[in-house]
């Protein structure tokens, strides 16, 4: 009997459906195993039945185990796939085409072997990325050897090992020396990283110190305005208040002279189709749903309802066997009456459901996140709340895609008064395209620039159609405007800031070498594990979120950011680790497995020996960083003066800050209320 081993319930009625009979196919649901406690490597050391205390194990510590052994963490459904592998001529390993299945489908052979319950020597592996029954069969009668994809299985087994080092015994340590009873300290590789960034960013947003700059606009007599700008395009601004006098008085009342004019056509595509990171971001933007819900939403969507493709994927492309599927999709929407309009749009436009090339790719693992290709129920479900909104950002997205891209032209009229260059932009649109039917979501900044808290220096697009009809060489009678401004502290973390962060983290990587590693990678933590380290690191008490979304450290974060591994606050450390690990799958082995955990160990030693010298001293309460109520900032002015009563009003005017504050937590707090009642 064949019989194959899949990661989750979904895909095993999809192997079952494509299949039938040909194989037995039993299913895991994610991890149901892991690396054995330290408790279980030491037992031999303490009393048998008694579990040692931290301070009893810390004695052994640092320690690197000769074997590494897992243990089940779910019995019933490892005992599923046991009774299962006992009777296999052929175990065929199906999990998910990336590093992470890899290993969750090998420790399960590992621990069956382990117990007698594998009698073939013949294990497959099945390499699928497309869920369709085409592509499975295909995948299937194409099936090789396990040991193929060995380096998959090293470079996920070695992570496994250095996060369950670092994490644990890093833990033991921190707690013991730091810690209280039922308080522990807790280390890791990425949320000890993610942690630091918090802190460092709380820390250059509350001492930056503002200063005041000025801007310049030539504004026409016709009404076109145009940005004064350097050599390189970007908005001209100097923090020299008296040379900005000196400038606006030299070219109060001169003509501005058209230099040259370009006019360039455009084609504005849909957005890619979501990956979970982006279309977790969108939900934080829009909705304010944080990214852990956002998964949990979609985990619903795609295993409760099976309306959605599945979610915890970092790929925002389909395959070409996908797009020929596609009236699937569209025939499930067309079942909820509010899409009905756009799917008769999307009809009209394109009726053969034809996807633009863009948007197909080479897949590494899942797919991008649409609608379900193969929904077979007799209704579809009345959706609510935050389940509702994501299946809606998923829907448009998809259909966005198959719409026409919207078209037009761009204009930009480049400008001089003396030696000062002055720019107008303009955009004019011919053809909505899709923009007809789904709203755009325009961004100011890039996810880069916002990553890098750059303020804006590109002049803005006008969405507009121009009447006028400007030349070269034309003088224009106008006026000169001056601006001033403060410069702005580097913004405070919200969520979707934080996963463009830990997406990006190669940014701040000087390396090279270690910066491409980290890219290849797709930054720190993965798709599916990114949106749980801010609530861990909220669980731990080391950070909270304000009720404006942002993420600041607590006084027992920022305490432990004083003695945490100089090592783990920077993202370097991950990109040394995945450099190693892409060694094993690119087949261009860098260190092997046994050479990276002795490095491991060398730096457990260092932090050992430092943490152990050090006499630092804290206690674990987490209280939250003191608002100063002293302050109020622009934006919060900017709010009392649209919405706050008279009575606030004269307290701004008479510098009562802190009656000021007061009504603004009040303000908020009763929005909040509100929105949660709608």
């Amino acid at each position: 009997m064949r019989v194959m081993i899949v990661e989750k319930p979904s895909m095993k009625r999809k192997m079952e459906a494509a299949l039938g009979s040909e194989v037995k196919v039993v299913s895991s649901v994610g991890h149901i195993e892991s690396l054995q406690d330290l408790e279980f490597y030491l037992q031999d050391h303490f009393q048998s039945g008694k579990k040692p205390f931290w301070r009893d194990l810390l004695q052994f510590l640092p320690f690197i185990p000769k074997d590494f052994r897992h243990m089940v963490t779910n019995k019933q459904v490892f005992g599923e796939i046991e009774r299962a592998l006992k009777n296999a001529t052929e175990i065929i390993l199906g999990a998910d085409p990336d590093r992470e299945g890899e290993l969750i489908h090998r420790n399960i052979l590992e621990i069956a072997t382990e117990n007698g319950s594998v009698s073939t020597d013949k294990i497959t592996r099945i390499w699928l990325h497309s869920e369709t029954a085409p592509e499975i069969k295909k995948a299937f009668e194409a099936r090789k050897s396990y040991t193929e994809y060995e380096g998959y299985y090293k470079a996920a087994k070695t992570r496994e090992i250095v996060d369950w080092l670092i994490g644990i015994q890093l833990t033991i340590l921190y707690s013991v020396k730091y810690g209280t009873p039922g308080k522990p300290v807790s280390i890791g590789r990425v949320q000890t990283w993610l942690l630091a960034e918090i802190i460092k960013r709380f820390f250059e947003n509350r001492d930056f110190k503002p200063e005041p700059f000025r801007t310049f606009t030539f504004l026409s007599k016709e009404g076109v305005a145009f940005q004064m700008v350097d050599e390189d395009d970007r908005i001209f601004k100097t923090t020299d208040l008296a040379e900005a006098d000196r400038i606006a008085t030299s070219l109060e009342g001169k003509n501005l002279t058209i230099t040259s004019i370009k006019k360039k056509k455009f084609v504005e595509y849909a957005p890619s189709l979501y990956d979970l990171k982006a279309l977790q971001k969108d939900a934080a933007t829009r909705y304010g749903i944080s990214p852990d819900d956002t998964l949990k939403h979609a985990q619903n969507l795609y295993e409760k309802y099976d309306l959605i493709s599945y979610p915890r994927t970092d790929c925002s492309v389909l395959s070409e066997q996908e797009a020929k599927e596609l009236r699937h999709a569209m025939n499930l929407i067309y079942r909820f009456d509010n899409y009905k309009p756009l799917v008769m749009a999307v009809k009209a436009q394109n009726p053969t459901l034809e996807l633009n090339s863009k948007y197909i790719g080479k897949l590494e693992g899942h797919y991008a996140i649409i609608p379900v290709l193969s929904y077979d129920k007799n209704t579809v479900p009345v959706l609510a709340g935050g389940e509702k909104l994501i299946f809606d950002l998923i829907v448009k997205r998809f259909c966005a895609t198959l719409l026409n891209p919207a078209k037009g032209d761009t204009t930009e009229f480049h400008g001089k008064i003396d030696e000062y260059l002055f720019l107008a932009k303009f955009k004019n649109y011919t053809d909505l395209g899709y923009l007809e039917f789904i709203k755009s979501d325009k961004k100011k900044a890039t996810d880069d620039a916002e990553l890098n808290n750059e303020n804006k220096s590109v002049p803005d697009e006008e969405d507009q159609i121009i009447s006028v009809s400007y030349k070269k060489n034309d003088s224009l009678d106008g006026r000169i405007e001056m601006k001033e401004d403060m410069t702005k502290p580097p913004k405070l973390f919200k969520d979707a800031s934080l996963l463009t962060l830990m997406e990006k983290a190669h940014l701040q990587i000087k390396d090279p070498q270690l910066k491409k590693a980290l890219k290849e990678a797709d930054g720190i933590g993965t798709a599916a594990t990114r949106a749980s380290f801010p609530p861990l690191l909220m669980k731990r008490g080391y950070i909270i979120k304000t009720n404006e979304g942002n993420y600041i450290p607590t006084d027992l974060g920022i305490k432990l950011y004083d003695i945490l591994p100089e090592e783990l606050t920077i993202p370097d450390f991950s990109a040394n680790l995945e450099q190693e690990l892409s060694g094993f799958i690119k087949k261009k082995v860098l260190k092997s497995e046994t050479e990276i955990i002795a490095e491991t160990e060398v730096f457990l030693k260092k932090v050992f020996e430092k943490i152990r010298r050090n006499n630092y001293v804290f206690n674990t309460s987490a209280t939250p960083i003191k608002k100063d109520y002293n302050k109020l900032s622009e934006k919060q002015r900017a709010v009392i003066e649209k919405n706050a009563p008279a009575e606030i009003k004269e307290a701004l005017q008479n510098g009562d800050f802190v009656k000021c504050n007061k009504w603004i937590d009040e303000f908020f707090e009763s929005m909040r209320n509100k929105n949660q009642q709608k």
